[in-house]
């Protein structure tokens, strides 16, 4: 194979750049710089792709262990890393000397979120991702089908040092209502924007740890999907002034029904969320005309749940209102003049 001339990596450098911001076009870009065989031109083409890819959201600049750094955790990272920003760990077990070397490499000073799907973790090595000595700016962490067990939370909080973790996730672990509370009782999470425990076994203890804590009333986004957490859980979170600022709530799959939905329904503090889960509970037609008729959520979450209604119950909420329909209107029509009605009855409030 003929070796590419410096003037035709520039070339597709140039042409990779031109595209839009894309997790797609920036494994492209990775991929390209590693084939790049001159040395000294490759460091002016990643110095440039640094300038051309600073505008990039984050979430873009993604790459794996595998492309970036092939020889983890005995050897240095390729070149192409200094451009990375989201850090997928691929590896099936981490040892405390591997979790070491991502906490204190020099090379992870750029690094925003390290993700590590089904990896077995040392518990000690914990240490390293919670109180990372070179990663000053990790904002996320996500332990995803780690296996992960109470007293992992445990030793994950109580060395917990990093004052910019903004996102947190152990989603289908093995934490109960103990692990949950050390996550409630964890001073060094006040900044957490984002948690999400689905997949969990918290269940309403845990679920309550979680609305009394005084370390997480930042929270915008919250998943909580089987978890079990009941009714009471529900009302618990709902009620609780940590709900306030949440934009996100995934509570699918948790045995809630009626009794949790009516009290959700009417909370001041669901006023701000755009997106609302709740599939796969016990909930009947009333729990969702509730929630369609809740002057605090959204014109567009209260059609989501009046649409789960039948076109007959449609027709008996608005008679109910004293309200009369066309008889062949069909769902649609029908859930705009509930939703005009209800806007005309009870403003949203402001």
């Amino acid at each position: 194979m003929t070796p590419t001339q410096p003037s035709d990596d520039f070339a597709v450098l140039r042409a990779l750049l031109s595209q839009p911001p894309h997790t797609t076009n920036f494994a492209s870009l990775i991929h390209h710089l590693n084939q790049w065989e001159d040395q000294d031109t490759r460091d002016v083409g990643i110095n440039y792709a640094q300038k051309h890819t600073a505008h990039w959201p984050e979430a873009m600049r993604a790459s794996n262990t595998g492309e970036c750094w092939p020889g983890f955790p005995e050897d240095e990272p390729l070149p192409c890393f200094r451009l990375v920003r989201h850090l997928f760990v691929e590896s099936s077990s981490l040892s405390e000397k591997a979790l070491r070397k991502l906490g204190h490499s020099l090379h992870m000073t750029d690094i925003r979120h390290l993700f590590f799907y089904k990896a077995r973790l040392e518990r000690k090595g914990f240490t390293y991702l919670a109180d990372p000595h070179s990663i000053e700016k990790l904002e996320g962490l996500d332990f995803s089908h780690c296996g992960l067990e109470d007293e992992d939370i445990w030793a994950f909080v109580d060395a917990l040092g990093n004052k910019h973790l903004k996102r947190l996730s152990f989603g289908n672990n093995e934490i109960t209502a103990q692990g949950a509370g050390y996550l409630a009782d964890s001073a060094g999470l006040r900044g957490l924007v984002s948690l999400d425990l689905h997949g969990n076994q918290i269940g309403l203890d845990g679920a309550t740890s979680l609305a009394n804590s005084p370390n997480l009333n930042n929270l915008t986004s919250l998943n909580l999907y089987g978890n079990e957490i009941e009714d009471c859980g529900c009302i618990a979170l709902i009620l609780s002034p940590n709900a306030a600022k949440l934009t996100s709530l995934v509570l699918s799959d948790n045995q809630i029904e009626d009794e949790g939905v009516l009290v959700l329904a009417k909370s001041p503090h669901i006023k701000g969320l755009v997106h609302l889960e709740l599939g796969e509970n016990p909930i009947t037609h009333e729990g969702f005309f509730a929630l369609g008729t809740s002057p605090y959520l959204s014109p567009s979450l209260r059609h989501s749940f009046l649409a789960k209604l039948t076109r007959q119950q449609l027709f008996h909420a608005l008679a109910m209102k004293g309200q009369k329909a066309p008889p062949h209107a069909n769902i649609d029509t029908l859930i705009e003049q509930l939703l005009v009605f209800q806007e005309d009855e009870s403003p949203h409030p402001i």
